[in-house]
């Protein structure tokens, strides 16, 4: 059996795979970034009957064929495979990222050969259900207005609620709406990301959109300043374990960050260096200190101000 799986939600798609994954079979990983990845060593995978199992099941991520134009022969090889799989082996395709194209050739052989499993967020009244019983399987008891909270701060990502899940059964008291707030990451992660690599690359009007697109879920530039620091402080966590040499499976397993964040980090620590991040530590913890002591300018026109102000230093500017 051939199955595809992709998505917004990385949790469903863990969840998918675990339920797929049984303990008579032999498990064979590949990596579809990896420089080294070869289709004919996959496919050759899929052809090789288990020694240690029933059935050998070969785990694809991020295969390059399903996000980048194949070439002839790699086309006519999966098409080959595609008419004739093998029967001792069921073959898993699946991403974190969401970054499959449809559009590909080889995708829609694929699609059309296998079973596509999409998995994609809830409604909203489906993610209100969903809430309720992840807090009851976790035996978190909260009252209403603290669940609602959470709820709204998550705004439809299973993957965040449940990373937030594993932080509050940890709190040993109870929980109210300010420990929500205190404890839980929110979901706009990706917008401060798109701010922090906007102030790099001194693009101005993004920055700005970016941070106005962050102020209409926020009340308060204080909200902004704090998500973009925290940020800032993991970017600055994950460049140093790899200046010591740690590996991006090691530094998932020490921050327990999800694949989508990692991916986003990476990206930003390209053209983002460890002196540039304390650098813009420093200036946003000016800017909180004159957000609360100074009411002489509204504080959104002040953190306007800052990226302008960034921008024309090119302290930021990448290598």
């Amino acid at each position: 059996m051939i199955r595809i799986i992709y998505g917004q939600e990385e949790y469903f798609i863990r969840k998918k795979l675990e339920e797929i994954k049984t303990d008579d079979m032999e498990i064979i990983p590949f990596d579809g970034n990896d420089k080294a990845f070869s289709i004919m060593e996959m496919l050759e995978a899929c052809d090789t009957s288990s020694l240690f199992g029933d059935k050998t099941l070969v785990l694809v991520k991020d295969p390059v064929f399903l996000r980048k134009k194949s070439s002839d022969q790699d086309t006519e090889l999966l098409q080959r495979f595609i008419n004739d799989p093998s029967q001792d082996s069921d073959l898993v395709l699946y991403t974190y990222l969401n970054n499959f194209d449809q559009r590909l050739k080889v995708f829609k052989m694929f699609a059309s050969n296998s079973e596509v499993i999409i998995c994609n967020s809830l409604n909203q009244q489906s993610f209100n259900n969903y809430v309720r019983s992840r807090l009851a399987e976790e035996g978190i008891s909260l009252k209403n207005e603290v669940i609602g909270h959470l709820t709204e701060l998550c705004k439809r990502n299973a993957t965040l609620l449940n990373q937030n899940l594993e932080v509050l059964k940890l709190y040993p008291d109870t929980i109210d709406t300010e420990t929500i707030d205190r404890l839980c990451s929110q979901n706009d992660e990706n917008d401060a990301f798109d701010l922090i690599n906007a102030l790099v690359d001194k693009n101005v009007p993004k920055a700005i959109l970016n941070a106005r697109r962050m102020a209409a879920s926020n009340d308060s530039v204080l909200g902004i300043l704090s998500l973009l620091s925290n940020q800032l402080r993991f970017l600055y966590h994950v460049a140093y374990l790899r200046s010591i040499g740690t590996s991006k499976q090691e530094i998932l397993d020490i921050t327990k960050a999800s694949e989508n964040r990692m991916y986003h980090v990476y990206k930003t620590l390209d053209r983002l260096t460890m002196e540039q991040i304390m650098k813009l530590l420093h200036d946003l913890s000016d800017l909180d200190i004159k957000c609360k002591t100074d009411s002489s300018l509204n504080d959104f026109s002040r953190l306007e101000l800052l990226i302008l102000s960034l921008a024309d230093r090119g302290n930021y500017e990448g290598n």
